[in-house]
């Protein structure tokens, strides 16, 4: 009941701040000292604010002021104040957001929404506001709007350069948008402000890794290491790189020790599970402990077409070649389009009787994980 009040609440006050100049209070006709006093009043309830309900009060006494006719100076100071409001109240959306999506992800994206709107509001009153502009710019990369944060965030970058996140989070949707060499410097740009940035080296080394530069990657993920050893993420994607330049060793022993330090990692138990189901050196081939982890890393991160295929491919390197091919035909009706012709050479293998193999057609010479330090 509170939720479904609040949600109709806050959007009649949207669109009463957005209009209140030429609509607000137009039958009351306040005196522009009302405006003054309603200012005042505002700032005391948005200064105290702690809790949604009080900051859509302060924002209210926002609006009557804006209704109130006030002289410009005050219809300035009021339009700041609410901008102020408005990005506490997305802050406090986002984490409540944050507080309910794994319970309910549809009233967490409901909250995610509502706090872009706060957001957006905030950067229209006060285009100056630049904290309000980089929440909005966070927000709407999380709802997949790339290019409209990368032109928020640019914008915060120019009002405030050493802003590392600012930095940071433009080269994260860079990375995701694949324009690898444009993240990679700006990832630079933030482990400039920050040397011992981990996650930027780690975002720059998995960018590396993309633009088939691995010396630079083993920098960067030792680097991760080095400043974060109890980081299972960095381990497991140290041992990616391994397994890609094909230094079989190394990487299960990367994969050994990411889950030694989490065993909550569907992704580390997905990785390892391919390697030793896969791998072309029999040595590192454990069909048995294959199927384990790949049913293990289902059991963690869900049914998704990359663990449907790695759960088939163990299966397949077990003999258990029936269940294998069930395995990638679900695989297969849940891939998108650009995958399913890989997983249909997959499945054809396996009705022929016959395991997948990885293949590495030149394993890369890299420097050792000592000679990089």
């Amino acid at each position: 009941m509170r939720t479904r009040c609040f949600r109709r609440g806050m959007a009649i006050l949207v669109l009463s701040i957005v209009f209140s100049a030429a609509h607000g209070f137009a039958q009351q006709r306040p005196s522009s000292s009302d405006a003054r006093t309603f200012a005042k009043r505002a700032h005391r309830l948005a200064t105290s604010a702690t809790s949604l309900d009080e900051f859509t009060e302060s924002l209210r006494v926002c609006q009557r002021s804006l209704a109130a006719h006030p002289a410009a100076a005050t219809r300035a100071y009021v339009e700041q104040l609410a901008s102020w409001i408005y990005n506490k109240r997305g802050e406090q959306l986002v984490q409540l957001a944050e507080d309910v999506v794994e319970r309910d992800a549809q009233r967490a994206a409901k909250y995610k929404r509502a706090a872009v709107g706060d957001f957006d509001l905030a950067v229209r009153l006060d285009k100056t506001n630049w904290q309000s502009r980089y929440n909005r710019a966070v927000s709407v990369a999380v709802l997949g709007k790339y290019q409209q944060a990368l032109d928020d965030l640019d914008v915060v970058i120019q009002e405030r350069p050493r802003h590392k996140n600012a930095r940071f989070n433009r080269a994260e949707i860079l990375f995701q948008l694949g324009k690898f060499q444009q993240a990679v410097d700006s990832y630079s740009q933030a482990i400039e402000l920050d040397p011992r940035d981990a996650a930027a080296h780690s975002g720059r080394g998995l960018a590396y890794l993309e633009l088939g530069d691995f010396d630079k990657t083993l920098l960067d993920l030792n680097t991760v290491v080095r400043l974060d050893p109890d980081n299972a993420e960095a381990y497991v994607d140290r041992a990616d790189l391994y397994a890609t330049i094909a230094n079989w060793e190394r990487a299960a022993g990367d994969y050994r020790v990411a889950i030694s330090l989490n065993n909550q990692l569907p992704w580390a138990y997905q990785n390892v599970a391919w390697l030793m189901a896969t791998c072309p050196d029999k040595r590192f081939r454990n069909a048995s402990l294959a199927v384990r982890a790949a049913k293990r890393a289902i059991e963690l991160g869900g049914s998704d077409f990359r663990r449907l295929d790695t759960l088939a491919a163990a299966l397949a390197s077990a003999g258990n070649f029936a269940q294998a091919t069930e395995s990638v035909k679900k695989a297969i009706s849940s891939a998108p389009e650009e995958e399913v012709a890989e997983l249909e050479q997959r499945w054809r293998l396996y009705q022929s009787q016959r395991p997948f193999r990885d293949v590495v057609d030149s394993p890369v010479r890299l420097a050792s994980a000592e000679e990089t330090e």
